[in-house]
């Protein structure tokens, strides 16, 4: 009886841990891509999912869609085909057994929740304060390799920022992210209201759902020069200690 319990016991986990039936992207040069789970077709790409969990895409001139659906057949008449070679004979004879809580895994603890991303912080390592720099505009253009993300940055406070920059960052329709890049800038300096273009090449991506913007800048404060006869401190200097001017003597 006990040979049973263990018999059945490895069959069962032996089927769970075979692995689901894989599918395939045919590419036009002849190549083959593994995918997990079926692909898609957005648009200009084909969509899937890599054996390793990775979002990725090809462009679609670059597939043969009609063999890669021939090719995951294929594979999933041979997955069918092993399984039943596999399967154990059926027994003659029904057999009983009992299984308690040590014969079954334990379910995983659940996984913790993603921490919240940390709030920027208000000033650089320099003390600068962040400026709420502002994308006033954007629009889409079409290029023969890919697309590009053309906007306009302004800067609302009445400080003048330093460091501007743009981070692009582009979305699929399931919210997964597909592509960052930094947008480019004619200067890092923006005075207070006034604005610049920037624009974010995407060599190899189509399409997308959804664009996000994080922009960023930080103050630059000019202090002003002390009046004559004091220090930058504001307290007054003496005859004596005073520097002279160049190329004269005290």
């Amino acid at each position: 009886m006990r040979n049973l319990q263990i018999g059945a016991v490895a069959v069962a986990a032996a089927l769970l841990a075979m692995p689901a039936t894989a599918d395939w992207l045919v590419t036009a040069d002849g190549g083959r891509v593994e995918t997990r789970g079926p692909w898609t077709v957005k648009g200009k790409l084909v969509v899937f999912t890599k054996v390793d969990g990775q979002l990725s895409s090809l462009r679609l001139a670059d597939v043969d869609l009609a063999a890669s659906e021939q090719a995951t057949a294929e594979a999933a008449q041979a997955q069918e085909t092993a399984e039943a070679g596999s399967a154990p004979p059926a027994e003659k004879k029904a057999a009983r057994w009992v299984m308690t809580d040590k014969d079954f895994r334990s379910a995983p603890p659940p996984a913790p929740e993603a921490a919240e991303k940390p709030a920027a912080p208000e000033t650089d390592q320099a003390g600068r304060p962040r400026l709420n720099i502002v994308v006033e505009s954007w629009e889409r253009k079409d290029l023969q390799d890919g697309l590009e993300i053309q906007g306009m940055l302004r800067n609302p406070s009445g400080e003048l920022a330093a460091e501007v920059g743009v981070t692009v960052q582009l979305f699929d329709d399931a919210g997964s992210l597909l592509a960052t890049g930094d947008g480019r800038i004619a200067t890092s300096g923006l005075a207070a209201g006034a604005a610049v273009s920037f624009r974010a090449a995407f060599p190899g991506v189509f399409s997308f759902a959804e664009a996000k913007f994080e922009t960023r800048g930080y103050g630059l404060r000019i202090k002003a020069a002390p009046p004559e006869g004091k220090d930058a401190d504001g307290k007054p200097v003496s005859p004596g200690t005073a520097e002279s001017p160049p190329g004269r003597t005290p």
